[in-house]
């Protein structure tokens, strides 16, 4: 072989060798990029959960402060003939003897009511029945 074929397969093998480790690189760049996405997106689902935690333990804790409120207010006028009335007419369902009491009742109509069930359709066909033979 000559001299210059000998030097055009090295300066080959050196291109080919640089082409492979540009492509390796490139695909190792993709590959933590691709990384750095995925551990991105779990933390982005982890810190909205965290923050729907925080905010429903928010909630729990304003409503007990709340009912503690509520609970130093009792204490504080358990002295008060008035709160304490007003304790028993609403919460006991206590009241003053000679008074008399009225309740509403809310009736809301259920579609499963509005049909009779099937014991009182027999019923009401025999005694039908037995009433036409009565006749």
């Amino acid at each position: 072989m000559s001299p210059i074929i000998t030097k055009f397969k090295k300066n080959k093998s050196k291109k080919n060798l640089s082409y492979f480790l540009f492509k390796m690189g490139g695909v190792f760049i993709v590959l933590i990029f691709l990384a750095l996405v995925f551990v991105d997106i779990n933390v982005y689902y982890k810190k909205n959960q965290f923050n729907r935690q925080v905010n429903s333990l928010e909630k729990k804790m304003k409503d007990l402060e709340e009912k503690n409120e509520k609970l130093r207010e009792g204490i504080s006028n358990e002295d008060n003939e008035h709160y304490i009335e007003r304790v028993a007419r609403e919460e006991m369902d206590l009241q003053l003897p000679g008074e008399k009491v009225v309740s509403f009742i809310d009736v809301k109509e259920d579609p499963k009511e509005e049909l009779p069930d099937d014991d009182y359709l027999i019923s009401f066909w025999l005694s039908w029945i037995g009433g036409f033979f009565k006749k």
